[in-house]
């Protein structure tokens, strides 16, 4: 049964790959033609464009006639009336159609199938009526095995020192030895595989030792080289401030000496002393009154006089 069904399987398979290549290649040939038909209607219109552009005065339409004896155009509702049955027709025709096909597409694979039923179930035929036959011969054969016994051994012959028979058969000293040579191989393999493992992991160990000591080294560089920027930036920013506060100072004693330039710039002296008001007769401050402009310093040298 799970043969019959692998086989039924396989030829389905078959089938729909078969149906889709034919799809596949009609799709492509569709496409082809459109692409073609496509092709063509541009070209044709970048022709007629062409065509008219390259003559500008004349008329881009066909001239026309008047047939004054023509008989008179039939009503269009006519022809399609006509139009519609052809169409329905054609509808119909190719709806029979794809139902005719469809019914001999199944009636072909149900033959198929009972075909292929068919050849199944006598192939199975065959195969039980083969092994059947092969079973009877195998047990004639069997029965003439028993039936014409052969005869036994002659004795061992006398002038024979070892034995004859039985030399390779297998007996406990034998096997003995067989499983202490198969044990001997096992601990030797397990051994070797012990000594693989092991080179494995201190292969890894020292890896990861030299992984761990490059870390740390970078580490150690990382951090030694953040310490000097660190510092170089301290030093800059120090360097920068007292640029900067020296600076500072001098733009402020320029300003101020300019300041100064700029009160007393333009001021000539008798300019400078008309502030200080005097008077007329005596030749002092309006303010003055019973005052000496003479000073009298007596500190360090007796009867000395210092006039301002």
């Amino acid at each position: 049964q799970l043969y019959e069904d692998r086989l039924l399987h396989q030829y389905q398979q078959q089938k729909d790959t078969l149906a889709q290549a034919r799809e596949h290649a009609k799709d492509t040939k569709n496409r082809n033609i459109n692409q073609k038909t496509a092709r063509y209607n541009f070209e044709t219109g970048e022709n007629r464009k062409k065509a008219a552009w390259e003559r500008p005065n004349e008329k881009l339409f066909e001239k026309s006639y008047v047939f004054d004896k023509r008989p008179a155009t039939e009503p269009s509702y006519a022809r399609q009336v006509k139009y519609s049955q052809e169409l329905e027709s054609q509808v119909n025709a190719r709806k029979h159609l794809r139902e005719s096909l469809k019914k001999e597409t199944d009636l072909l694979e149900k033959l198929e199938q009972i075909q292929l039923a068919e050849e199944l179930a006598a192939s199975r035929e065959v195969y039980l009526s083969q092994k059947a036959k092969e079973s009877y011969q195998y047990q004639r054969a069997l029965e003439e095995q028993i039936r014409c016994k052969p005869r036994p051994l002659p004795a061992a012959l006398p002038d024979s020192n070892q034995p004859i028979f039985g030399i390779h058969d297998v007996t406990d000293k034998k096997r003995q030895a067989k499983r202490e040579y198969a044990e001997s191989v096992f601990r030797d393999q397990l051994q070797a595989e012990r000594e693989k493992e092991e080179d494995v992991v201190r292969r890894r160990r020292r890896e990861q030792e030299e992984e761990l000591a490059m870390l740390r080294r970078n580490k150690t560089e990382l951090v030694e080289d953040m310490r000097s920027r660190y510092q170089e930036r301290v030093e800059q920013r120090n360097e920068l401030e007292r640029s900067w506060a020296r600076l500072a100072a001098e733009k402020r004693a320029r300003e101020l000496e300019e300041a100064q330039l700029e009160k007393e710039r333009g001021v000539l002296v008798h300019e400078q002393c008309d502030k200080y008001e005097r008077c007329r007769q005596c030749k002092r401050r309006k303010e003055n009154v019973g005052k000496s402009n003479i000073l009298k310093e007596t500190r360090f040298t007796a009867g000395a006089k210092l006039i301002l």
